[in-house]
């Protein structure tokens, strides 16, 4: 009787281990399924957003073209001054990549992959 009950007690315990073992595997799909919906989510909005700027930019590059062109008399010299200031910003940017650019991509990851609720600035 006694090792009929250890059976029974052995077979339920390897069947709450096999459940619990899928739950937690439930668990980390779901947590998955959480952080890809909100990396994507984060990267459309970058994306849209930089869009969008690039069309701004684009005009506002036009405009002062043609501002700069009526201010010189030449509209060689204002496309020349306006691809002489992409050039310097772009510059710019690439010198600050790691301050600009990478460093808050990785905080935004490993908050997003960590849950790291506390903000270090």
């Amino acid at each position: 009787m006694k090792s009929r009950n250890d059976s029974n007690r052995f077979e339920e315990t390897a069947q709450d281990a096999l459940e619990y073992c899928r739950l937690q595997v439930e668990a980390v799909k779901l947590r998955a399924l959480a952080t890809l919906a909100t990396l994507f989510n984060n990267i459309f909005s970058v994306l849209v957003l930089v869009v969008t700027v690039s069309i701004a930019l684009f005009f506002l590059a036009v405009a002062l073209t043609l501002i700069l062109a009526q201010a010189t008399g030449s509209l060689l010299c204002a496309v020349l001054i306006i691809c002489a200031l992409f050039l310097i910003v772009s510059i710019v940017i690439y010198a600050l990549r790691k301050k600009l650019i990478v460093n808050p991509l990785v905080k935004m990851l490993s908050k997003l992959m960590f849950g790291n609720d506390k903000e270090e600035d």
